[in-house]
């Protein structure tokens, strides 16, 4: 694996694969070389140098959402390489996917929050929700632990934003409040 560290966050790229871009998808070892603690590169094994090397190919690339507005603003992994997604949908017509068994699959206001989870291949959804209220709520940010529970935050201007009970604070205490 490499790991970059920055300001905000851990960059980690869990390692390269690396084939002849031909038909025959003939592997070529590859890894990653740091040559300094700002400098990063690839090592490649011996290989044919009249072939195409394809390196870290395209894993999977999809679209999702309805005939509406629909932004993602963030996106992490769990630790079998589920993807996680978090943004905001305008999508009124109440059709950006949702899952069966959803905690909401209401589109509940002018501008909700999504959380979607996609299985590693990107193939399917594993879960897909609303989270919302009558007014605009925007989902920025999502994590996920190592039990694969999903964490969001963003803002919400509606009053009846669901929360939990017992939670720190079940009001909306301003114009806009940070939720979790």
């Amino acid at each position: 694996d490499l790991i970059i560290g920055t300001s905000l966050c851990d960059v980690r790229d869990s390692g390269l694969v690396a084939s002849y871009g031909d038909r025959d998808m003939v592997a070529v070892d590859v890894n990653f070389k740091i040559f300094d603690g700002h400098e990063y590169g690839i090592s490649m094994g011996p290989y044919d140098d009249h072939r195409e090397v394809v390196i870290d190919p395209l894993t999977f690339s999809t679209f999702i959402g309805g005939t509406g507005a629909d932004y993602g603003e963030s996106i992490c992994f769990d630790s079998n390489n589920n993807v996680y997604v978090t943004g905001n949908t305008y999508d009124h017509t109440t059709d950006y996917p949702t899952t069966s068994g959803a905690y909401d699959t209401v589109h509940n206001g002018v501008i909700d929050v999504y959380v979607t989870k996609l299985v590693s291949d990107g193939s399917s959804l594993s879960y897909s929700t609303f989270l919302g209220g009558y007014l605009n709520d925007y989902g920025y940010a999502i994590a996920v632990d190592s039990s694969g529970n999903a964490f969001i935050t963003g803002h919400t201007g509606s009053s009846n934003y669901p929360t939990t009970s017992g939670s720190y604070d079940t009001t909306q205490n301003g114009y806009y409040d940070v939720f979790v």
